[in-house]
């Protein structure tokens, strides 16, 4: 699943009712049972407060984590997050993508970031995973 500005948040649906989606869809959950997992999820990404927001509400780094976790609720899901330094411009390196990444590995089963080689240097961080 794609995590990219190619493929923003639904407009007219809540963050909450954006990751649920595919929940409710696959798993036939309740909008009580969709709302309640997903509230956990973004409690664990300290975005517990954006459930009732809108796409234009949010901070690049909410918009970010939200798509992750939207991206993340495929079963088996494999991640490709393409140029993040276009939702997120301000950010000098990429921990605040690696954090993002390791709060929510239990929900996926590979991401992979593409990039432009230009930005190389943006990924020599501390925190990077080590391979």
């Amino acid at each position: 699943m794609p995590v990219s500005t190619d493929y923003p948040l639904i407009s007219n649906l809540t963050v909450w009712q954006n990751v649920a989606l595919i929940r409710q869809y696959h798993d036939r959950l309740s909008k009580k049972e969709a709302r309640k997992r997903v509230q956990s999820y973004l409690e664990r990404l300290d975005v517990g407060g954006s459930a009732e927001k809108r796409n234009p509400q949010l901070s690049a780094e909410e918009r970010f984590k939200i798509m992750m976790l939207r991206a993340s609720m495929i079963d088996d899901a494999i991640i490709l997050v393409s140029d993040p330094f276009r939702m997120l411009p301000h950010h000098r390196n990429a921990s605040f993508l690696y954090d993002v990444a390791i709060m929510l590995d239990d929900l996926y089963t590979q991401c992979h970031i593409f990039d432009y080689s230009s930005n190389q240097d943006r990924y020599r961080t501390n925190n990077a995973p080590q391979h």
